[in-house]
């Protein structure tokens, strides 16, 4: 709608005209009222009955707070009628207008959160897969943990033979180590002993 620039601010053309239109029925109700109270001549002329005319009249110069309460609620009436124009007119269009931004905006607002949730859902997604990984890491490096134990248990247990491998190694060369001694020793006995009886036998032949 075109805003209607010759009058009011923000009344538009089509407002303007409905605003129009219930003054043309007041103006017509008001119309026909005198005329029903009124007497038409020959000449097509109307005469208006003496009291009603000082009726008006009185009206007239009187203020609305001094009127009395039926000529009060005959204003008010009149009243009414205008600010029902102007509600069913510029006010419904206000909130419709107001309320279609508002909508947009919620519209905007729910687009956003919708695409917020798709991102987030992703990215719990994504939380998902890592944790997954973490998970599977952390299992792999606990049976690596276990395996590592098991070999340093095996290590420590072949440490432990070849220590006593050693030992026993150590036990036997010194064993063979004495023999020898023994032996060699045995050797030199019998070598003097047989130098000496050498000797004995030399000197019996002299």
């Amino acid at each position: 709608m075109k805003a209607n620039k010759n009058l009011v601010p923000y009344i538009t053309d089509e407002e303007l005209e409905a605003f129009a239109d219930a003054e043309h029925e007041r103006w017509t109700s008001w119309h026909q009222y005198v005329l029903s109270k009124s007497e038409r001549t020959s000449e097509g002329t109307v005469i208006i009955p003496k009291e009603l005319v000082d009726r008006w009249d009185t009206q007239c110069i009187t203020a609305y707070a001094d009127l009395s309460d039926e000529e009060k609620e005959s204003d008010r009436k009149v009243f009414r009628e205008y600010v029902q124009a102007i509600v069913e007119g510029v006010v419904s269009r206000f909130f419709n207008e107001q309320y279609s931004v508002v909508i947009k905006a919620m519209d905007d607002c729910l687009t956003r959160w919708q695409r917020f949730g798709i991102r987030l859902f992703d990215l719990w997604g994504w939380v998902g897969q890592v944790q997954k990984r973490a998970d599977y890491a952390t299992e792999r490096l606990e049976h690596f943990k276990q395996h590592s134990d098991a070999l340093q248990g095996h290590l420590d247990s072949q440490s432990v033979q070849m220590k006593r491998s050693r030992i026993q190694h150590e036990s036997i060369q010194q064993g063979l180590y004495n023999t020898i001694d023994e032996q060699r020793g045995y050797i030199s006995r019998l070598q003097r002993a047989l130098m000496q009886e050498g000797k004995e036998v030399d000197d019996e032949g002299l």
